[in-house]
């Protein structure tokens, strides 16, 4: 049996389970560990301290980390050589007004459960929706109220372990738990100074709810030391916040938002999952640590070759738009990002969106940039596929080989759209 990118993103669903198909591992005098899954074939490198300068015969030195967090794994370019073979194929797509007439406002993220249920935050109507696995509306829970089970702004789902459902309310400060077969719903408090500064300053950046309820903000710039961008965390029950990582940004502001960078200057991003988080930091190297459900450091992802993983950069600033001229105004870097977000997905899986958001897009910094590549990690690091979004799809969540995305059209209106992930036909 032939083992390519094909089974191992089979092995990934978990639709294979033969014996005889596990990885062998085997170590070399300099440290590192390296996984085959065929013979002779080397499909990813992983290092248990290559801070001593060894690199694997044969590739490019390994990316240079002075202080990893954990086991580093390193990928090289012959390993994604043949990894884009992949398409999107729309399975389904849900307009934003359901059966009964309501529709949609804002969505602002969506989260898949085990079953496959969709629920998607609506930080104007105060509703959480929900699509089935075909795609049939079901019914909403929450609604825009202040009372038990109620909600005024929901920026984020997620589904516990058990499978109940968690929403985020900002304006309020607190989480919902639906048990959705009970019909029951159950108010937990996040202290006051994890999401009251982000309502009040009305910037509301990166945020992130995981499945045991910690939720995850980038704090507004008026909360912030001087000079940095500082994202906080904390769950029901504690008495403050936790500041996790802190980014410096550069120094130049444009009058309409305090934080405004061009399109390509580094900026930290974070990705938060059911049991997990990962961060990349703020450089033009593509380096990505994953967190465990401890909120420790499990690995440190980089690649060996960060320009050969360089998609285009953003289009070209039209010059007759003002606000769109002060952006390019600002300082201009040596070092670009080489890519915009990182998202977990249901599996724990890390998806890797390459293109930097263009310049004035009212959605990229919410939704993602539509049509976007998106490298995909397994948890402990291997590279899976590179697949390439349709063009109007801006990514939300993926289960198996299913991508949930967000479709916007002339009207900003908001379609929920479910693809499958096949393989091209040689």
């Amino acid at each position: 049996m032939h083992i390519g990118h094909d089974m191992i993103w089979a092995l990934q669903m978990g639709e294979f389970d033969q014996a005889s198909d596990k990885p062998e591992r085997v170590t070399n005098p300099c440290g590192w560990q390296a996984m085959h899954l065929i013979p002779h074939r080397t499909l990813v490198v992983l290092t248990l301290g290559l801070a001593t300068g060894c690199a694997p015969q044969g590739e490019p030195s390994v990316c240079e980390i002075s202080d990893p967090a954990g086991p580093t794994v390193h990928i090289s370019v012959d390993e994604v050589a043949d990894a884009d073979r992949w398409d999107v194929v729309e399975i389904w797509r849900a307009s934003g007004l359901a059966e009964d007439g309501a529709q949609m406002m804002l969505p602002t993220s969506a989260r898949v459960g085990a079953d496959g249920t969709l629920a998607i935050a609506d930080f104007l109507s105060g509703d959480v929706w929900l699509l089935d696995q075909q795609g049939s509306w079901l019914d909403p829970v929450a609604g825009r109220g202040e009372g038990p089970g109620e909600l005024l702004s929901p920026l984020a789902t997620a589904w516990t372990p058990e499978g109940e459902l968690l929403a985020l309310d900002a304006a309020q400060s607190k989480l919902e738990r639906f048990d959705l077969e009970a019909g029951t719903a159950e108010t937990m408090r996040l202290p006051p100074e994890l999401l009251g500064p982000v309502f009040s300053a009305g910037e509301v950046g990166w945020f992130g709810l995981r499945g045991d309820g910690a939720t995850f903000v980038e704090l507004p710039s008026l909360t912030s030391t001087a000079g940095t961008v500082e994202f906080a965390s904390a769950r029901p029950g504690d008495t403050g916040r936790e500041v996790i990582w802190t980014s410096e940004y550069p120094s130049g502001t444009v009058p309409s938002y305090d934080r405004a960078t061009r399109p390509e200057w580094p900026r930290a991003q974070l990705g938060v999952g059911g049991e997990g988080w990962a961060v990349a930091p703020a450089s033009d190297r593509y380096e990505i640590i994953v967190f465990g459900p401890s909120d420790e450091p499990e690995i440190h992802i980089c690649v060996t070759d960060r320009e050969r993983f360089r998609q285009e950069g953003p289009d070209p600033f039209p010059p007759e738009d003002q606000w769109l001229a002060e952006i390019e105004a600002l300082p201009r870097t040596d070092s670009e990002a080489i890519f915009s977000r990182v998202h977990l997905d249901h599996d724990g899986r890390i998806w890797v969106e390459r293109e930097l958001p263009r310049p004035g897009a009212a959605f990229d910094p919410i939704f993602g940039v539509a049509g976007a590549h998106l490298d995909v990690l397994s948890p402990s690091g291997e590279f899976l596929a590179r697949v390439k979004l349709p063009e109007k799809f801006r990514f939300q969540d993926a289960k198996g080989d299913t991508i949930w995305a967000f479709a916007i059209g002339e009207f900003n209106e908001v379609d929920v759209v479910a693809a499958q992930i096949r393989s091209r036909a040689p």
